[in-house]
């Protein structure tokens, strides 16, 4: 079961239109490489990164932390389609503390990977607890998670024929998201820098031989 839903998730990845940080087939294979036995082989892995949504921010993050944030390109004919993305990729980005872990694991993969999967955890739980919760937006998150995003086109796309257009519903809730997220960031900077510090002491107390089961462990 664990497998067939890994790799669902890595073929919707594979196929969908997620343009968001500009990839190419080798890096989604390289996250793929990683993603697939972490998650087939450790339970607590696959609870927590069940979907293909969760998965695609960690291979944005990964993108950042194993080429670099000044190599990783953002298509910005796509940010408003992927904004939730982009919002949460844009704060952890410009945090100190995160700045600290891409140095440390730029140009290893599998230390990058290890770093994203202790990344994203905190960063979507800071999400769920401090902004989703205090803003009643759950319902409106899980919308922005839900949708399958290959079968729109880029809305900028002046010279498709067949756009389809992104249903409003969708559009709303996800605005609304990202405006909790940057009211959240404006208002309680210093809570999402501690734990933006936390996460890079969790990264970086790991030994250099730390697998991605000890990466979990760091999660409970």
């Amino acid at each position: 079961m664990a497998t067939t839903l890994a790799h669902s998730i890595m073929t919707e990845i594979a196929q969908g239109d997620y343009g968001l940080v500009v990839s190419n087939e080798q890096d989604n294979d390289a996250f793929a490489q990683r993603f697939l036995p972490a998650f087939t082989t450790t339970g607590e892995f696959e609870t927590t990164f069940c979907s293909s949504y969760v998965a695609i921010t960690m291979r944005d993050i990964w993108l950042m932390f194993y080429y670099g944030r000044d190599n990783v390109i953002i298509n910005q004919k796509n940010t408003m389609i992927h904004s939730v993305r982009y919002a949460l990729l844009q704060a952890i980005a410009k945090d100190t503390a995160i700045e600290n872990l891409e140095n440390a694991c730029k140009g290893d993969a599998d230390q990058a990977f290890i770093y994203t999967t202790i990344t994203t955890h905190y960063l979507l739980h800071w999400l769920n607890e401090y902004v989703l919760q205090v803003n009643y937006l759950d319902e409106d998150y899980q919308l922005v998670k839900s949708i399958k995003m290959q079968k729109y086109h880029e809305v900028y796309e002046e010279l498709s024929t067949a756009i389809t257009p992104l249903p409003r519903h969708w559009v709303v809730a996800q605005a609304n998201v990202v405006k909790a997220i940057h009211q959240s960031l404006a208002q309680e900077e210093k809570l999402f820098s501690d734990v933006m510090k936390d996460v890079a002491m969790r990264c970086l107390g790991l030994q250099p031989t730390a697998s991605i089961a000890d990466a979990i462990k760091v999660l409970r």
